[in-house]
């Protein structure tokens, strides 16, 4: 360790450790608020700005392209993480936060008063003015520099952007070039949507030629009545994304046993086959609405069945990858790599227990998709799911190595913690979810709607919550922090591991953001225990709270 570093790491570090993290949960709260209150882009898509305040419609990019930036800065440092939050904890100073507290607090306030003023207001058709623009950037700033000033003098960042300047000037460099190339890509989807449209307006016409209705110049496509339209967003792209970035993380987890750059051809490999299953998905989704129902075509088949194809592409490219010479190294299943397809032993080794801890998410997103393409409104075969994890749980468990076990007082807070977060964040956002969902179970029979609502509890406080944090704080976490255990022991601290973790576990929720931040605190309880089951405990105490605040409350989309 450098100088820069052993002058500052001589005292004790735990209470500055808490109080920095504190201030940096102020923050991202506050930003958390902000996003879901506003949507800049109602300038654009409105119409509602004209001239430069244009340019205000896109600071939701903006913030997307400042998370980039941070998640790249976080990869660039990894190595030195550690080292460097121990220094920003030195920093730590109760008076000077105490200081500028107040102030950050009433900069943020009035930094609302004008988001309403130039988002909300834009809406009816009122334009802010140019005075008011630049209050607003004015109460921006105040409200960050109020928030660094918090945490460190202006002096310390200046020394820390010094020091790592070039990784910084490189992680601005790639989140641009990464912005460029997404907005550069968008203008491939509408060719990739015709295409699209040809082959599966083709595949219908070898079954049924004389019901089948094709209007090329629209993209319309449909047989008898049942009739879709096969918009750009059709094309296959999401797909192409997913399956890009789940390659992208599985080489980086698993890098050692890959012989690179052969193993780059799974990209095109694994685009091909998404691509050519969004064709099939589209053929069959138009066949179902006709053949069959309608209502479970575009209800749950339609969003549904693209999940089906990813998840079948990515278990088929793992198998394929484990087992192809000419891009796995000799021994590579040996090696930690994770394995598809081989029975699980009951004398646990590392690469054996890593499937154990991905065995019960795979049955649960499985079960998930199936019961939910079947399905129009309410999945009352919600019961399916529950009973398929619990099955695999027992099959799985004694690899799994999780007795004996004694929960943590420190899983409980958090996971109230988490509650009361997702309770605020998600509050009254889906009236006409909740609506559906109390009149299916009230106009069902009241034994089935109360044994349904049974497994639904035991689905949110036992089989999620167990099925999930296997993957992701149990496999995926230590997988990324290099641990030899996936539901036992210390876990070395990496940011990388934090971040990717939990974002991923974000992404698996319709409320992103609340289950990126979930994510995160969750991997906090594990960092902090030395057993899975604390991450276990946080998240069933989540979803129990949860759970019996939308039976109080009506508002069942919260689950």
């Amino acid at each position: 360790m450098d100088n820069f570093a052993r002058e500052r790491l001589y005292l004790p570090i735990h209470p500055r450790a808490v109080l920095q993290a504190g201030i940096a949960l102020l923050l991202v709260l506050q930003l958390l608020y902000i996003s879901q209150r506003f949507d800049a882009y109602t300038l654009v898509m409105d119409g509602a700005a004209q001239g430069w305040r244009i340019s205000f419609g896109y600071m939701g990019q903006v913030a997307k392209i400042a998370v980039l930036f941070l998640v790249i800065l976080c990869v660039l440092l990894q190595r030195e993480l550690r080292t460097l939050w121990k220094i920003i904890q030195f920093e730590a100073n109760v008076k000077r936060a105490g200081i500028y507290f107040l102030p950050q607090i009433l900069s943020y306030w009035f930094f609302l008063q004008s988001s309403a003023v130039i988002f909300d207001d834009a809406s009816d058709g009122n334009q802010a003015a140019l005075s008011e623009f630049l209050l607003w950037c004015v109460e921006l700033s105040a409200c960050l520099l109020c928030w660094t000033l918090m945490s460190a003098p202006i002096r310390f960042w200046l020394e820390i952007l010094a020091r790592y300047r070039k990784r910084v000037l490189a992680a601005a460099l790639i989140s641009v070039i990464v912005w460029l190339f997404t907005a550069w890509a968008n203008r491939l989807w509408t060719p990739l949507s015709t295409l699209t449209f040809l082959l599966s307006s083709n595949l219908l016409t070898l079954f049924n030629p004389e019901l089948v209705v094709v209007e090329p110049g629209q993209k319309i496509l449909g047989l008898g009545d049942f009739i879709v339209s096969v918009a750009p967003a059709c094309s296959g792209y999401e797909g192409i994304g997913l399956i890009t970035a789940f390659l992208s993380l599985y080489m980086y987890i698993n890098f050692k046993e890959f012989r690179f750059p052969r193993a780059f051809i799974l990209f095109p490999l694994g685009i091909s086959i998404i691509w050519l299953l969004n064709v099939v998905r589209i053929t069959a989704l138009v066949a179902l609405g006709y053949h069959w129902s309608a209502d479970v075509a575009i209800g749950g088949f339609h969003s549904q069945a693209g999940w089906i194809a990813f998840i079948v592409t990515s278990l088929a490219l793992l198998w394929f990858a484990g087992r192809w010479s000419f891009v796995a190294k000799p021994n590579a299943g040996n090696s930690g790599m994770v394995q598809l397809g081989s029975p699980v032993s009951r004398s646990p080794d590392n690469s054996e227990q890593a499937v154990a801890t991905l065995m019960p998410l795979i049955v649960l997103l499985g079960t998930v998709l199936v019961t939910s393409a079947i399905s129009s409104e309410f999945v009352w075969l919600y019961p399916l799911r529950v009973i398929a994890v619990l099955l695999a749980l027992i099959w799985v468990f004694p690899t799994l190595r999780l007795v004996p076990y004694r929960p943590n007082l420190l899983a409980f807070g958090c996971g109230i913690g988490v509650a009361l977060i997702w309770i605020v964040m998600l509050f009254n956002s889906a009236p006409q979810t909740d609506r559906i969902f109390t009149e299916n179970l009230l106009d069902a029979p009241v034994l089935w709607s109360g044994l349904w609502l049974l497994f639904r509890f035991l689905g949110a406080v036992i089989a999620v919550p167990i099925a999930e944090e296997l993957a992701f704080r149990g496999y995926l976490l230590c997988k990324l922090s290099r641990s030899s255990s996936y539901t036992r022991g210390r876990l070395a601290l990496s940011g990388v591991a934090v971040l990717v973790s939990s974002l991923t576990f974000g992404a698996m929720h319709d409320a992103w953001v609340a289950g990126t931040v979930a994510g995160l605190v969750y991997a906090f309880v594990r960092l902090r225990s030395q057993h899975i089951g604390d991450a276990i405990t946080a998240h069933a105490v989540t979803n129990l709270v949860v759970f019996l605040f939308a039976a109080y409350s009506g508002q069942w989309s919260m689950i």
